[in-house]
This record gives structure tokens, C-alpha cells and sequence, in this order.
């Protein structure tokens, strides 16, 4: 890797606009070569370290670059669009939609998740609904654990109430999970509507045999099942019923805002 593209990856994870426009512009007048593909230490792009960051405007210097490979991935598995809706960056999101930029949104990191669950598991309604205006994303599609993105907004949800003692080891140590508790249950709630929008399958069963409704059992099933049959013709997890989507919305805006005791 030459000085200049160590420069480039340097400034665009300090975020140093003024560096990036000197290589950048040594770079255009043939002073230099830059490989905008190129990995720092942490294996990230400069498309990777600006998309961590958010800043918008530095994306926007880079963005018309021919070579820009906006899919690489890091030994992770990990995407620019997933980093950015990992963070929050709706901006980074819109930004890469509004200048065209290739995407491929069916990649997967090395759990299965997509950008798409990524951007679910966090709560970041924003992102969710960025990347289903810009994408033909299967909203259906399963990360390692069986689950959709619709299925891992409502775990998250959960875990992050601490309603549910259904959440797997594995989910319930994730550091989605952990970095999830501050978001408030609006935002979860929007994701759940944004997916349910755009086809969410809420009849599908993760590799657990679960259906979405199981992790809104737990400590609290009989109330819940309770809540449950006001929507629903069938409690029974094994019997599959037609769910309308307005009936899903109901249940979970009760279960969590009904005047309930939890214990």
C-alpha cells in the first residue's frame, strides 16, 4: 500500500476533510496513486471509516470515484451500508441511494445478517426505512439463527424491556442487544411497522422452531396469550393462521403500553 492511500485511510477515519481534498486532488492532476479499495489495520475502506463515522459531506468527495467498490467486505463480513446502519448514519444510507452507488443489499455478514437486520436489531427506524425505499431487499430473508429481520426487531424489542426469558443465550449476549437498550420502544415500533409495510412474513419460524409470538411469551405468557387471542384465531404456536398485519401492530402496541404488571 502506497503513502498516499495509508493518507486517504488515515484521514478518513480521523475524519480530516482538508487531507483528504490534498490527496485527492494530487491524485486527480496524476501526482499520485490511490487505491480506494484499500484496508487500514482495523480492515476497513475509507468507504467503511466514513460510513462509520457519518460525515456526510467527506462521503460526497469520494463518491465519484470509478474504482470505489462499495461491497467489499471486512474479515467480518461487514459492508459499509451494514457499518452505517449499524451506527445509525441514515445519512451515510440516503447518501449512497441519492448518488446511485451500487449496493448489493442481500449481502450478509458472517452471523447472516443483512443490512437491513442490522439496522432492525438496533432499533434504527431511520436506516430500516432508507433501505427499503432504496432496495429490492428481501425482507423475509434469514440470518444464521433462522430469523428475520422482523423476528430480530421484535427480540431486540424484548430484551431490551427485559419482558422475556425466551431470548436465546446467543441473542441475549449480543452486542446488538446491549447497544440496543437505550432505544426507545417508539423506534422499535416504527421498525416493526416499516416491515410489516414492506411484507414482513410473520408466519415464519426461525431454525428454534419460534414464531415471532414466542418471544412475546416468557415471564409474562399467560397475560400475554391473554392479549394475544383479542387478535388472533389460534394461541397455539402450532396451528398457522392468517395474522393480519394491523392485528400484530395491536397486540405488541398492548403488550407493551397495557396496563400490566410485569414480574
Amino acid at each position: 500500500m502506497n503513502r498516499a492511500t495509508q493518507q486517504l485511510l488515515k484521514a478518513s477515519e480521523c475524519g480530516d476533510e482538508s487531507i483528504i481534498r490534498q490527496v485527492l486532488q494530487k491524485q486527480a492532476l496524476g501526482e499520485q496513486e490511490l487505491d480506494f479499495n484499500g484496508k487500514n489495520s482495523w480492515g476497513n475502506t475509507a468507504l467503511m471509516e466514513i460510513s462509520l463515522r457519518g460525515d456526510v459531506k467527506i462521503l460526497a468527495l469520494v463518491l465519484d470515484k470509478r474504482s470505489l467498490n462499495s461491497n467489499i467486505q471486512d474479515a467480518h463480513g461487514w459492508t459499509s451500508l451494514m457499518k452505517a446502519a449499524a451506527g445509525g448514519r441514515c445519512g451515510i444510507i440516503k447518501s449512497l441511494r441519492k448518488y446511485h452507488v451500487p449496493l448489493n443489499f442481500g449481502l450478509k455478514n458472517k452471523l447472516g445478517q443483512t443490512a437491513l437486520a442490522i439496522a432492525a436489531s438496533y432499533g434504527h427506524r431511520n436506516c430500516v426505512y432508507e433501505i427499503l425505499q432504496g432496495s429490492c431487499a428481501e425482507v423475509n430473508e434469514v440470518d444464521q439463527c433462522g430469523d428475520t429481520p422482523f423476528m430480530v426487531a421484535i427480540q431486540a424489542m424484548v430484551a431490551v424491556q427485559g419482558l422475556s426469558d425466551t431470548i436465546e443465550e446467543s441473542r441475549a449476549s449480543s452486542p446488538i442487544l446491549h447497544a440496543a437498550v437505550n432505544v426507545p420502544i417508539i423506534d422499535y415500533m416504527q421498525v416493526i411497522q416499516f416491515l410489516l409495510q414492506a411484507g414482513a412474513d410473520v408466519m415464519i419460524r426461525n431454525y428454534q422452531n419460534r414464531m415471532f409470538i414466542d418471544y412475546l411469551a416468557g415471564r409474562a405468557l399467560a397475560k400475554v396469550k391473554v392479549l394475544v387471542r383479542k387478535h388472533m384465531d389460534a394461541v397455539d404456536s402450532e396451528v398457522r393462521v392468517y395474522l393480519p398485519k394491523e392485528a400484530v401492530l395491536a397486540c405488541i402496541k398492548e403488550y407493551l403500553v397495557g396496563d400490566m404488571t410485569f414480574h
